[in-house]
């Protein structure tokens, strides 16, 4: 079948994390790569409700909300850059009168 995360078993089989991960950590119940064939589910638990729709729609929305969270961290970077890039702009245009100033004060 397909492979399913802790959360979307417990989802899945309504059996909390806590013992999805504890049947884990016993080997009662095993894991690929932090996943869990439904296959595997329906082994140790028995048959549920496989619902594709809500799989599909729960994946959906949790990459529309990973989407709008590196949005937000680019746009976080650009203004950062945006700011350094005009501090540095500032000191380039600044630098002819700070080294007047530097020979004035060493007297050269």
């Amino acid at each position: 079948m397909a492979l399913v995360s802790i959360k979307e078993a417990s989802i899945l089989t309504k059996i909390p994390t806590a013992t999805l991960y504890r049947h884990s950590s016993s080997g009662k119940l095993k894991r690929v790569n932090g996943r869990i064939d439904t296959n595997e589910l329906t082994r140790v638990y028995g048959e549920f409700n496989y619902d594709t729709s809500f799989d599909e729609s729960s994946q959906i929305n949790v990459l529309l909300t990973k989407i709008d969270s590196l949005q937000q961290k680019l746009d976080e970077a650009d203004i950062r850059h945006a700011t350094e890039i005009t501090r540095l702009m500032s000191i380039i245009d600044n630098r002819p009168s700070m080294l007047q100033t530097l020979k004035r004060i060493l007297g050269w």
